[in-house]
């Protein structure tokens, strides 16, 4: 019998993109700036491991990232299955080589095991495992030499001379050489972007498990091909706005996968963002926008069926093109068109630009459509009645008209008849509405004046008790400036507590601490104390709970808070839907952007507590003043019915609920989430506590 030896084969296929032509940007203040000559990507996907299980679907998720890159201008190096000293080899080729135009774009896409392993000082490095990598418990010093640590990446960043950089890794791992990115949210582009940035991406945090369909690449791709919308439509899709997607949408298909995001920590690489040009109605945006030309072209793309028949019609309805398919059709005039084919009767909308080429794919499989159903909440039964094969997102169907049916315990169920055309990706939206409203609990509700009760303790800290009861947490999708990650979920509270009724202030704070560390101290010792991280509230609530023996003290949990915010309501804020000056302070950061709405009329500071309406509640500024922070780790939604949640038990950042006066209205929203690291401070952050237990006679016992 012969014995059979493993044969290690390593692949690697240039791939010559369509275009690399120069890309340009028009800024959100019309400014005009030529960001990239070239696009350049390295994709690597190892299967063939020696040591550990063989990922077959990275290899070819590395084939489908590298095909859709080529097709969005990049010009794409793939390469599967490599050791330690091949991808060594390639990615000091790809740094020293294509990375020294300063006018160019580098993107590494990476689908492969990886790993986080210990060090001193309480630190973390993060691991790209290679094929003949050994197990770390086996062989550790045969690990550290046969893997590229995270220290390696971001040295041959540095040696880059392109002005953006975006690191791709479709494994789970951290390190704390990651700045992993807790902004508010991601901005609409500005002429900053043309700035040095070094971004990276990973699938998931470490210890996360990474299946081998991977929906990282899937959501990925769908973002930017054009088969979702892009978060903001502003034509262009940024690094950190892709962070941000793919941080709230993995997560909606795999709950154990928590994609991160950051820029390296360094001051001279961390004020651009990578940027890619974004699809429109199909349409791939391949040239320099900023030409002059007041026409565009347009190219139709009909893969294996060169002599399909192709018309194009203006959106007037006007036959402008008729001829064979794979045709480059030029001087179209900026607008919406129809490309009907000779093979359906259904034709695929796309938008011309002045001045740009684009395309539209007409594949034979395309003649079919896929349905997508978008449903809150997110964890309800889809069923396509009158049929067997069980719904999947995405499922592939002829054209017709389908029944639809979605349903969850705590919901009312819905059906909707839909009509599915060919070459349509159908989106449906359904919105299932609850069998509960905010409802208090009844026990509660049958002691007299419990809206009233309250008590003072011996700094002036009044609280408020606030009853039991379940809510929608989150909002609904249709709510004006939502946010990817407030999936409206059902949340039960089965215990009283007493909520603070102004946030801190300047004068309660130096009564327990000693000090002031507000920026405003001449707005008085009425105001809320600010410049105050999560662990200085801790150290806060530690001193008061062993001064004052009205109460045991606490920061709020996320869900007590928003519970508490809508005092009862489902609207945007306590007062409803529409933003509203007089009723919060908010919108003035003094910048002269759209944050600046409420100019005229707020401080652009803080104000002193009360100076505006409470809620129904007698709660105080739940909307604007100063941004709060919570009790737990921050976590995206899973979108599941809860009770009484607190949060994960570790993180990396603390919510932060309220928004401040320096925010737009939108961040002030009671659904509006914000994370930070807990050690943070700013002259926009303060607090408010909870109160679990109050003092009855000579002890502290619960409500």
């Amino acid at each position: 019998m012969k014995k059979q030896i493993p044969i290690l084969i390593f692949f690697c296929l240039t791939i010559s993109a369509t275009s690399n032509a120069g890309i340009g940007i028009t800024t959100i203040d019309g400014q005009e700036l030529l960001l990239y000559e070239h696009s350049y990507a390295l994709v690597v996907g190892n299967n063939n491991y020696q040591n550990f299980d063989r990922l077959p679907g990275a290899e070819q998720d590395a084939k489908d990232v590298a095909k859709a890159l080529e097709r969005r201008g990049f010009s794409v190096e793939l390469a599967l299955n490599l050791t330690c000293e091949k991808f060594d080899h390639m990615f000091t080729d790809f740094a020293m080589n294509r990375g020294q135009n300063e006018n160019s774009r580098m993107l590494f896409y990476y689908a492969g095991h990886g790993t986080t392993l210990p060090m001193a000082g309480n630190e973390t490095m993060g691991y790209l495992v290679m094929i003949d990598t050994p197990k770390s418990d086996k062989d550790m010093a045969g690990f550290v030499s046969k893997s590229i640590d995270m220290q390696y990446m971001v040295m041959k960043s540095k040696l880059m001379k392109a002005r953006h950089v975006l690191y791709m890794f479709d494994s789970c791992f951290s390190g704390t050489i990651m700045n992993f990115r807790s902004e508010l949210k991601p901005s609409k582009i500005s002429h900053r972007v043309k700035n040095p940035v070094r971004q990276f991406i990973t699938a998931g945090s470490a210890n996360e498990e990474v299946p081998d369909q991977s929906f990282f690449k899937q959501v990925f791709l769908d973002l930017i091909e054009g088969r979702v919308e892009e978060p903001f439509k502003d034509g262009y899709i940024t690094g950190e706005e892709l962070g941000y997607y793919l941080k709230a949408k993995v997560p909606y298909y795999f709950d154990y996968q928590h994609p991160q995001f950051g820029k390296i920590k360094n001051p001279h690489l961390d004020k651009g963002d990578f940027v890619f040009l974004a699809e429109k109605g199909g349409v791939t945006v391949l040239n320099n926008p900023i030409k002059t030309s007041k026409t565009g072209s347009l190219i139709i793309d009909t893969n294996d069926m060169p002599q399909m028949e192709i018309s194009i019609y203006n959106s007037n309805g006007k036959l402008v093109y008729q001829g064979k398919g794979n045709s480059n059709v030029n001087n179209l005039t900026t607008g919406k068109y129809t490309v009907m084919t000779s093979a359906s009767s259904h034709g695929k909308s796309v938008y011309v630009s002045a001045g740009r080429q684009s395309r539209v794919h007409l594949l034979q499989e395309s003649l079919k459509g896929r349905i997508f159903v978008d449903v809150n909440p997110p964890d309800s039964h889809i069923r396509i009645l009158h049929m067997r094969p069980k719904f999947q997102q995405g499922m592939v169907l002829p054209p017709g008209r389908y029944e639809l049916e979605a349903s969850h315990q705590n919901y009312y169920q819905v059906k909707k008849w839909v009509s599915l055309n060919a070459n349509e990706d159908l989106t449906v939206e359904m919105e299932l509405k609850s069998k509960y409203a905010t409802t208090l609990n009844k026990k509660t509700l049958k002691k007299s004046s419990y809206h009233y009760k309250t008590f003072t303790n011996q700094f002036g800290m009044s609280f408020v008790l606030i009853p039991a009861g379940s809510f929608l947490m989150g909002s609904p999708k249709n709510e004006e400036d939502r946010r990817y990650n407030e999936k409206q979920h059902h949340v039960t509270l089965t215990k009283d507590f007493y909520m603070q009724t102004t946030e801190i202030t300047q004068g309660q704070w130096n009564m327990v601490m000693g000090n002031n560390p507000s920026g405003f101290i001449n707005c008085g010792d009425d105001c809320p104390v600010v410049m105050i991280s999560w662990d200085d509230v801790q150290e806060f609530v530690k001193k008061l709970n062993q001064r004052d023996n009205k109460a045991m003290y606490r920061l709020p949990t996320e869900a007590e808070w928003e519970y508490a915010a809508r005092a009862g309501t489902t609207t945007r804020f306590f007062w409803g839907d529409h933003a509203d000056c007089s009723h919060a302070n908010y919108g003035n950061f003094g910048n002269g952007s759209f944050t600046d709405v409420c100019k005229a009329i707020n401080p652009g500071q803080t104000t002193a507590v009360r100076t505006y309406l409470p809620n129904a509640w007698g709660l105080y500024d739940m909307h604007g003043n100063v941004t709060e922070w919570c009790q737990d780790y921050y976590v995206d939604y899973i979108g599941k019915s809860v009770i009484d949640p607190t949060g994960p038990i570790s993180g990396e950042s603390r919510v932060a609920r309220g928004g401040s006066y320096s925010i737009d209205a939108g961040s002030c929203r009671s659904a509006n989430r914000e994370w930070l690291p807990p050690n943070i401070n700013g002259n926009n952050l303060g607090a408010r506590l909870a109160a679990s237990q109050i003092q009855q006679g000579n002890k502290k016992s619960a409500w």
